[in-house]
């Protein structure tokens, strides 16, 4: 009986392990399945803020009115970038305009976007720089907006904001919508913390970790971000790309220019080009039948389109660019992160020379 009494006495802590192993082995997959659905929403919300933030700074760098400025945002849900935004209003993200898929964060809701209202697209380059009344589109302009993280209390200038909405919180009522993008107004989507209303729409955003009371993830687009992708559309248009050579530095070169006559003067290692003067205009693709205008030391055209010798001089580009002739007809030209060889026989070469 003592031998039975033993062996019970023995198996009972036994099965107190296994049943105890048991329930930690269920918590731990519970938990496991329960934050890996967690994790692929946050993957997912993750994509979709990336996919959108390159696909705006892709757009702005092939924007012919000044590189680097934005699509408004898309204040009626159809998915096209409205016309106009000089307020800080939010609104959604223009995914049609951008030619995407509509793209949803990891509880299925589109992304929200504000820009700085001086980085918009629809503005004359003319209106730029100097001589103008909005800054000129260059990397000194840092953007009219701040994010600010409500762990740590940094802010920092950006140009423009993408936010995750998430799933609705208490007091949030989201209604279905033709576009696919539920509807309501902004407050049924952003939140607010530490004083801070992302439905509002600006200049000052919040980021921060996730609450029953806060989920809205937001990426900045800033200024680095955004002309690091403009620099080189700058290269390549200052350049010229066409063959046989006709416009930009090849094409002045093809004119009879040497490379080393348009090298500024005063050892800045910067180009010399005269932008009120025509053969300097002809290179750098104007309109047809349209004579330019002074406008300080720049010159515009009084007609419909964006042309390259505009926004080149107005956004004030050749004070950041480097310039180094290699032959007669052959130079390089670098802005920090890129830099392009090139001659009248071979169009750029475009080299990063630094990496994110």
């Amino acid at each position: 009986m003592k031998e039975v009494k033993g062996s019970r006495g023995f198996a009972l802590p036994i099965l107190l392990i296994l049943l105890s192993a048991l329930a930690a082995f269920v918590a731990v997959k519970t938990l496991r399945s329960f934050g890996g659905f967690e994790l692929r929403a946050s993957i997912r919300t993750d994509k979709a803020l990336l996919l959108a933030r390159d696909a705006l700074i892709a757009h702005a760098a092939w924007e012919d009115s000044s590189p680097g400025s934005l699509l408004c945002p898309d204040f009626d849900n159809s998915g096209a970038a409205d016309l106009n935004c000089s307020s800080l209003a939010v609104g959604r993200l223009p995914w049609r305009t951008l030619g995407i898929e509509m793209p949803l964060d990891g509880s299925g809701e589109c992304l929200w976007y504000a820009i700085s209202p001086n980085a918009r697209s629809n503005v004359a380059p003319a209106l730029r720089g100097s001589g103008g009344t909005m800054p000129a589109m260059n990397p000194s302009y840092l953007g009219d907006l701040t994010v600010r993280d409500s762990a740590t209390g940094m802010s920092q200038p950006v140009v423009a904001v993408v936010i995750a909405p998430g799933r609705p919180l208490a007091g949030q009522s989201r209604t279905a919508n033709a576009t696919g993008c539920n509807g309501g107004p902004a407050s049924a989507f952003l939140e607010s913390r530490s004083g801070i209303d992302n439905a509002i729409g600006g200049p000052l955003f919040i980021t921060g970790t996730a609450s029953t009371t806060f989920n809205d993830r937001v990426m900045a687009i800033t200024s680095e971000k955004l002309f690091t992708a403009a620099k080189a559309r700058v290269l390549i248009a200052l350049a010229g790309r066409d063959n046989p050579a006709t416009n930009g530095l090849r094409g002045l070169y093809a004119s009879g220019a040497t490379a080393a006559s348009l090298l500024a003067d005063d050892g800045s290692g910067r180009l010399k080009l005269n932008f009120l003067d025509a053969a300097v205009l002809a290179a750098f693709s104007p309109p047809a039948g349209v004579l330019p205008k002074a406008d300080g030391d720049c010159s515009r055209y009084d007609t419909v389109g964006n042309y390259t010798a505009e926004w080149l001089c107005f956004n004030r580009w050749l004070e950041f660019t480097q310039y180094i002739p290699t032959g007669s007809d052959s130079a390089r030209l670098s802005l920090p992160g890129w830099q392009a060889d090139f001659s009248v026989a071979n169009p750029p070469r475009l080299v990063r020379t630094t990496h994110p």
